[in-house]
Formats: C-alpha cells, structure tokens, sequence
C-alpha cells in the first residue's frame, strides 16, 4: 500500500477567504517574500532578460 504523506502549514498561514485551495495571504513578515505559500511570491526568474 502507498503511504500518504500530509503536509502542515507553517504556523504563519493565513488562507485566502473563499478559496477551496487557498494560498496564504502574508503577515507582513520577513519570511512570507520568499515563501512559495505567499499569493504575491514570484520565483527569481534566471532567464530574465534585461531590457
């Protein structure tokens, strides 16, 4: 049988309202700008072009 892994948000979690999956919508932390959980997170894109 597969095991089922389950997965704990950080304690800092704040769920989008009205969202069946919901990403987090920051406590104005340190953290939450590099936090992939964080609805405003953009990854640093490697391949951006400079203009």
């Amino acid at each position: 049988m597969k095991e089922t892994k389950t997965y704990d948000p950080p304690e800092c979690f704040t769920p989008e309202p009205d969202n069946p999956y919901p990403l987090c919508i920051g406590k104005d932390m340190k953290r939450c700008k590099k936090c992939q959980l964080w609805t405003e997170w953009e990854p640093e894109d490697p391949y951006v072009v400079n203009a």
